[in-house]
């Protein structure tokens, strides 16, 4: 899903990276190059003292570029060696500590055997020991921007981190549910 965004993102970076070596300094050759400014213009110390340390540190590159050379072959080795270790997943896995159930009885039920099926829905939920509380949602109004019939429940549950691992909370949740007959 994101191979053609990485994609694209890697030749606009590449396309402004031969802009900004290339084209840059042409145009500001031809357009500033013969400039009185440039050449007349008086800095404050803190830009005369930037331009001397930043002129000293280009010529200790320039007069070792072998070193330069190496240390950046090594830094390049490094991170294709981590590479393999990063991770391939767009978002991490999370637990917010909440689900959203939905109930999906067969069409024309009533509104009495709904709310009589989540009731049973939510028993069974309050006794898995994370669940601490559940929210029931019965139906929509017919202009709701997501209308739905009385015979749909969304029950809302808040759990907490217990002594067991999420994905066996979760299981056990499953099978609660999948021994109550006609939901869906």
């Amino acid at each position: 899903m994101f191979a053609p965004l990485a994609f694209a993102y890697i030749i606009s970076i590449t396309a402004s990276l031969i802009v900004a070596l290339a084209v840059t300094p042409v145009l500001c050759y031809y357009l500033l190059g013969h400039s009185k400014l440039l050449h007349d213009e008086r800095y404050s110390r803190l830009v005369a003292l930037l331009k001397r340390r930043y002129a000293r540190d280009l010529n200790w590159v320039l007069r070792h570029p072998y070193k330069i050379t190496a240390v950046s072959a090594v830094m390049l080795v490094l991170a294709i060696l981590m590479f393999p270790l990063m991770g391939r997943e767009f978002l991490p896995p999370f637990n917010e500590g909440a689900l959203n159930i939905n109930a999906s009885l067969p069409p024309g039920t009533s509104l009495q055997e709904s709310n009589r099926i989540g009731s049973i829905i939510e028993a069974e939920l309050h006794e898995v020991p994370e669940v601490i509380s559940t929210t029931r949602r019965t139906g929509r109004a017919e202009l709701d921007e997501h209308a739905a019939g009385v015979n749909t429940s969304e029950i809302e549950v808040v759990t907490k981190e217990g002594d067991r691992p999420h994905s066996e909370m979760m299981e056990e949740v499953r099978q609660k549910l999948g021994r109550i007959p006609g939901v869906t």
